[in-house]
Formats: C-alpha cells, structure tokens, sequence
C-alpha cells in the first residue's frame, strides 16, 4: 500500500492531514453513487509499526471506547475497517485547527488569548471529560475511563466554533497504571504529579492537564516546559504555578483561585469533577457563548488541504 493516494476499501485517501507517535490521519473521500463525495479522516497506524502487536492493540482499543462514545465534544467514529494487515478508523472529518496552532498564533504576538475565549474553550473541554469520566459499561457500570492525554495538540477547533476532544489512545480505566506495558504515555509537561509517579489514575489526572491548558493559554506560555524531561517532571512534583503577568488584575483575581484548585499537586486538593471545573469559570470568568466569529477572524475560511479538487481525486484513482 503506497501512501498518501491509494486506496482503503472506499475510500480514496487524499493527502496526510495530522498524526503522531502511533497514527495517521488522512483526509479521505468515498464516491457516492450519484458522483458526489463523502469526506471522512482515516487514521491508521503507522507502517513501521503496523506489525507491533502492543500498538495494534491499543489502536483498537481506541477504537472500541470511541465507537460507544457520543458526545458533541469527541471526535466521532464512524466505522472500524481492515484491509490486509492494516486496521484503519473511519472518523468524522473536523475541518478546524489546533489549539496547539492557536496558542501559537498568540505567542508570535506576545499577547494572550482572552480569557473569556480560553474559558469556553476550556469549558467545552471539560464538558467531554465530564462525559467520559462518568461514561458507563452495556452493564451500566461506570468504566472510570480516564484520556491521559488532554493536551493543546488534542483539542480541535473548528471553523464552525465547535470544540472537540481527539485521540483517546491511551485513555484508560482508572484501574489502569504506567506499571502496565504501554510505550505511548502522553505528553510529559501535562502529566499531573500522580501520572509522572505512576500512580492509580481518575478524571481528577485530566483536569490537571485541563488546568495546565487553561494556564498556557492566558498566559501565553508553556507552565512545566524545562530543558530536560527529567527537569520538566521536577517542576510538575515540586512547583507551583506562576503569576499570569499578561492578564489584567480584575482577571488575574477572577482566575488565580481556579488554577490553584485544578493544579493542585494532591488529587484530593483538587475539583472533584471536571463539572465543577467548567462551573467555576462559567461563574467567574465571563465566556463568550459563541467561538465562531473569534476562531475565523483569526484565519479566516478553512485551509485548502481539507478541499479535494478533482485533480486530486484523478491521481488517487490512477496511483491505485
């Protein structure tokens, strides 16, 4: 299978448009009858390690919780498919951008994002954790699921002003420790303390990488960002959070009170829950009710390489 324009079951996959330590994603089509087309991302594990086994199976574990899951703020799964030795994920397409590219935007002009924009954000963040912190078995039975991964590079923001929880690869029971073999971890500068120390994890893990989030957005920098990784989990264990110099005083009062109680170095010391989270900044932090206008005046009309010109389809069909 030659990658990117070939051809998995239906679909015709068009160019790479993300991707990480395990995965890909590619902006793939499937023609209809009538001669229209149905656009979808396909994510499918990397060809180097489509033969780990380790891998296969947590790529289908992503699968299997994310084939249950539905909620406005999760990336949806459409369809589970194989073709050969490769399992691909038939996913909606989330036409938008990273928060890892907004925070970006705002770095390269030395100023903030808002803080009633990165509240909202937030807050539809922990509306998905709340979801999947509570979601339950065919039993009814709480499965404790905890995404371990919450982070700037898996929160999606669409040109709708939609935001979405992506990636749930090593989202997990609560049972579940790094004592367990697992060579994809998550991002180390938003691990909370328990995560770097191994520790038995629950939702209250999530909404420390969610309070580091919110930190890093208002303040325009990285929090436990340090030269080596051994340094970088130093800081999580041992430091607390700096001032928010760039936000006004008004703010500053409004918001220090919140990120104190989600970074919090005990577990016990912080939200119970990732509601009560977004409840307190609904209630002091003023959230615009709408990112739309403010996600598209910043670039405007999605990017060409969500768009499948013909020519493009063409090649797909003739690389085949």
């Amino acid at each position: 299978m030659t990658l990117p324009f070939s051809k998995l079951g239906p679909y015709y996959l068009i160019r790479r448009i993300g991707g990480g330590g395990m995965a890909e994603v590619y902006l793939a089509c499937e023609e209809q009858i009538d001669g229209t087309l149905h656009s979808v991302a396909l994510k499918l594990v990397h060809h180097r390690l489509v033969k780990d086994e380790t891998i296969q199976k947590l790529f289908l574990a992503e699968a299997d919780h994310m084939r249950r899951l539905r909620h406005p703020n999760i990336c949806r799964l459409l369809d589970l498919q194989q073709f050969e030795d490769c399992h691909y994920m038939v996913m909606e397409l989330v036409v938008g951008e990273s928060l890892k590219r907004i925070m970006e935007y705002y770095r390269l002009r030395a100023k903030p994002c808002p803080l009633p924009i990165a509240s909202k954000v937030v807050i539809e963040v922990c509306k998905a954790l709340a979801y999947l912190h509570s979601f339950k078995d065919s039993e009814d039975q709480p499965l404790g699921l905890v995404h371990r991964d919450v982070n700037p590079h898996n929160i999606l923001l669409t040109y709708e002003g939609e935001v979405k929880l992506i990636d749930l690869g090593i989202a997990r029971p609560s049972v579940y420790s790094l004592d367990t073999p697992d060579p994809i971890q998550g991002k180390i500068g938003y691990m909370s303390p328990e995560q770097i120390r191994g520790e038995l994890l629950d939702g209250r893990s999530d909404i420390f990488a969610c309070g580091v989030v919110l930190f890093e957005l208002v303040g325009g920098t990285r929090l436990f960002k340090a030269a080596s990784e051994a340094s970088t989990r130093h800081k999580i264990l041992t430091e607390p959070p700096p001032p928010l110099p760039l936000i006004s005083k008004m703010e500053n009062e409004a918001l220090q009170p919140i990120l104190s109680k989600a970074l919090a170095k005990q577990p016990n010391d912080r939200y119970l829950s990732a509601d009560d989270f977004a409840k307190d900044l609904l209630d002091q932090c003023a959230p615009v009710s709408d990112l739309k206008t403010w996600i598209t005046s910043l670039f405007g009309s999605p990017p060409p390489k969500y768009k499948i010109p013909p020519a493009m389809l063409r090649k797909a069909k003739t690389d085949l």
